[in-house]
């Protein structure tokens, strides 16, 4: 009997060797985490795993029936008495993923529960990224570029940081199907690929985009740089009219997709995106008969001036609203500077502006080397290069504009960064080649460029990424305070843990937005306002309760509804002559709600001068005397303590003082002693649970209280 060795390609298997290590890499550093346990990270994933597992246990028992029973359910535990209507105000495709998901692994043997899943799942998510930057950086150059550009997305560390275990969010899906779309747009622009795979790419590329549009709101950034693709690659490159109508198949499947599920739902058919993919077609069309049927002399004038022109109609009609289909937050991200979006999202932490610092220190050389990327990329036009150049000036744009978007980034950057570093060592080749050195001193001056390259990677990763991303708490272990390193600070979880073993089940929680998500699913409790941020008019009345005096909140508690009010506070303790005083984390900005207040004023409409002292950039007196939350925080000020560094003197006095501005030498911080201010019994708020405060990371407290409301105590 004769055997036939099987055969592989060299480069066959080095790519998949290529991809294999990517992936592996990716996860390796994904799920570094895990040493301090198996939690969900940050505030939304524990919202999503709580809508999740109301999709699991409809599907359990209801099998298929239960998705029309998920569509049709309002979670009245949230934004209490309105509720929220699940099917129209999430994106349910990442729920759907992961549920269906679940299943399956149930099905074949795997044990766990759904909660360990999802700490898991975007792991795995996030390590996949590699085969869309393997498959996008072959097409733009070769496998040696889609090799580096999947080594390269596998460790930046803003996709790091969103994609590790426990980091539940729609972002790692959507981008995941995004990137692919981009891909599958690619491959139907080839010049080699015949009409009837073109047409199948085309739709594949809008089921991708589609899967992308029902996970993330932000889904629709994919749809605008297929927009944008349409109308640049017809200009840039010679095409046919049977890959232009390509992308209308993109955009009817993509239509489809949005459409089949209650949100995009039937809003999708006017949909700035989608407007925009159809302008973007129907230009790519005129395009090329414009390129076909002009004459010689014209057609590259012609061509430009009618883009130009369409270009300036788009962005005319989007300005102006006479495109509909974006609003609050999307349009603060296109234009900046409106006002659109309302207090409420300006307030979020990671919807603020990107410095250019902080880009050069998250990138650092990939950065340099993605922009020597985009510059080999557009001297190659084809139409790989034209849509990952235009990717990463968007994604660069986006970024700048919201610090949450930089996750838009690492695919972009890492894919050209992977072609810019290919092509210097092309290039490094060649001069060699040109001096004539011997083959030996070629690969010699080869392999030393690009372990140097290696190594400025390697080390960036090791010393500058890695550490932020992997070395630090859980957000609820932490109980989302800012200290370095991987502190336990168990104020939430002992704090949501007595809410729910000790509040009646159909009480209802008053506390500021970021902690709703928690309460919701950890404290098992009804809450008026959370993460979702939906409706900035239960918003501005729980902030108004909060800086309102005790009279005023009490009238705001009894029209909301609630029973118990939580705040959290966090100090550092100070000792000075063998006395204890503390200050508020607010001047290291630890994360309590004491470095809140002025959020809460500008979602109030309020103006935060009232309450802020306005050299200090904390509260003043009125604060602590008008205020519900000055009134929450059990503190006494005491007055600011004053120190003299180049004597070594302290003392204590009534106010701060201004005529130390500018003295480096002196140092004035507030000062407080702890004093309960609502005593058992005597007012309308009894203090019912205040969490450990004992210090943690040295001298830093972090304390969860919990007042029960009786407004029979209230004054007449």
């Amino acid at each position: 009997m004769i055997r036939i060795r099987p055969t592989a390609e060299p480069k066959k298997v080095s790519a998949f060797l290529g991809i294999t290590i990517a992936f592996a890499l990716g996860l390796m550093f994904r799920i570094q985490m895990s040493q301090f346990g198996y939690y969900l990270d940050g505030f939304d994933p524990y919202f999503h795993y709580y809508v999740t597992s109301i999709l699991v246990r409809d599907l359990s028992t209801q099998g298929f029936a239960g998705i029309s029973n998920f569509f049709s359910t309002v979670d009245y535990k949230a934004w209490y008495p309105v509720g929220l209507n699940i099917a129209t105000q999430t994106y349910p495709g990442m729920y759907f993923t992961s549920a269906f998901l679940y299943e399956f692994i149930k099905a074949i043997g795997i044990r766990m529960t759904l909660y360990e899943f999802l700490v898991i799942e975007p792991a795995f998510f996030g390590a996949l990224l590699a085969i869309p930057a393997y498959l996008i950086g072959s097409k733009l150059h070769n496998g040696t570029v889609g090799v580096i550009s999947a080594l390269s997305v596998a460790v930046i560390p803003d996709m790091l940081s969103r994609t590790s275990i426990g980091s539940y969010r729609h972002e790692p899906f959507a981008i995941l199907g995004g990137m692919l779309a981009i891909y599958f747009i690619i491959m139907s622009y080839e010049e080699n690929v015949d009409s009837k795979r073109s047409l199948m790419y085309a739709m594949v590329a809008g089921l991708m985009l589609g899967y992308a549009n029902i996970v993330w709101g932000g889904g629709m950034y994919f749809n605008g740089i297929a927009a944008v693709s349409f109308l640049l690659i017809p200009l840039l490159i010679p095409t046919d009219y049977t890959k232009c109508l390509n992308a209308f198949a993109v955009l009817i499947v993509d239509l489809s997709v949005g459409m089949a599920f209650p949100n995009p739902g039937i809003s999708w058919l006017y949909n700035a995106t989608i407007i925009a993919m159809a302008a973007g077609g129907s230009a790519g069309l005129l395009l090329t008969a414009i390129t076909k049927h002009a004459k010689d002399a014209n057609k590259i004038i012609d061509k430009w001036v009618f883009a130009i022109i369409v270009s300036l109609i788009g962005i005319v009609s989007l300005f102006t609203g006479l495109v509909p289909g974006l609003a609050g937050k999307y349009l603060v991200l296109i234009n900046p500077i409106t006002t659109a979006a309302g207090a409420a999202v300006h307030t979020v932490a990671e919807q603020q502006a990107t410095s250019g610092v902080q880009f050069l220190h998250t990138y650092t050389v990939l950065l340099f080397l993605s922009v020597l990327g985009g510059y080999f990329a557009l001297k190659k036009k084809n139409a790989a290069s034209v849509i990952m150049v235009v990717t990463l000036l968007s994604a660069l744009y986006f970024a700048s504009t919201y610090v949450r978007l930089t996750e838009l980034l690492p695919m972009p950057i890492g894919v050209l960064a992977g072609f810019g570093t290919s092509k210097l060592l092309e290039n490094e080749e060649k001069d060699a080649g040109k001096k004539k050195l011997a083959r030996e001193a070629r690969v010699a001056m080869k392999s030393v460029v690009s372990i140097l390259l290696i190594f400025l990677i390697a080390v960036t990763a090791i010393y500058v990424w890695l550490p932020g991303v992997v070395d630090r708490g859980y957000s609820i272990t932490s109980s989302a305070t800012i200290l370095p390193g991987q502190v336990y600070v168990p104020a939430w979880l002992q704090a949501l843990t007595w809410i729910s073993e000790n509040t009646p089940q159909n009480a209802k929680i008053v506390s500021w937005w970021d902690y709703g998500y928690w309460i919701e699913t950890m404290g098992n409790r009804t809450t008026f306002i959370d993460g979702a941020t939906i409706n900035s008019a239960v918003m501005a009345e729980v902030a108004r309760m909060f800086l309102s005096n005790e009279t005023q909140a009490v009238n705001i508690m009894k029209d909301l509804g609630g029973n118990y009010v939580v705040v959290f506070l966090t100090l550092i303790k100070v000792t000075q002559s063998g006395a204890s005083y503390y200050t508020l984390g607010r001047v290291n900005g630890i994360g309590g709600d004491d470095s809140k207040y002025d959020a809460m004023a500008a979602i109030a409409g309020l103006n935060d001068s009232i309450f802020n002292n306005a050299y200090t950039d904390m509260p003043n007196r009125y604060f602590w005397n008008n205020t519900l939350l000055g009134q929450l925080f059990p503190l006494n000020y005491v007055g600011y303590g004053l120190y003299d560094t180049s004597t070594g003197s302290f003392s204590i006095e009534p106010s701060y003082n201004p005529s130390y501005l500018g003295q480096t030498n002196m140092i004035q911080i507030p000062l407080y002693t702890m004093q309960q201010k609502y005593p058992f019994g005597a007012s309308p708020f009894e203090l019912v649970f205040q969490s450990s405060s004992a210090p943690v990371a040295g001298n830093v407290i972090a304390q969860v209280f919990v007042y029960k409301f009786d407004p029979s105590n209230a004054p007449a």
